[in-house]
């Protein structure tokens, strides 16, 4: 049995950009990220910036994070702002998702 705490935060349903970080079944989230169709970008192995419609629990939900059936376990986050140093596909598409 898995022994970890589930925090939750409803946002709002606006389009979004999420932070998505994959703690293990890393094959299963990128899969999960390929089939859903999801706009997103790959900022560093097992972490994603996603741009979606609706909750940070219900990306978790669609990616199979909230039920780890295949073994996936990580974290959703609501991207508010941000700094730093990235590669430019990054910068790129959060430019491109900040105001969907």
């Amino acid at each position: 049995m898995l022994n970890y705490r589930v925090f939750c935060r409803v946002t709002h349903k606006f389009m979004s950009i999420f932070y998505l970080s994959a703690f293990s079944g890393l094959e299963a989230v990128e899969k999960a990220l390929k089939d859903s169709a999801l706009s997103h970008v790959e900022a560093s192995q097992g972490q994603w910036f996603v741009s979606f419609k609706g909750t940070s629990q219900e990306l978790s939900d669609l990616i199979g994070i909230s039920d780890s059936k295949n073994g996936q376990t990580g974290i959703v986050v609501a991207v508010s702002g941000y700094w730093g140093l990235a590669s430019n596909n990054v910068w790129e598409f959060i430019a491109a998702h900040w105001n969907d």
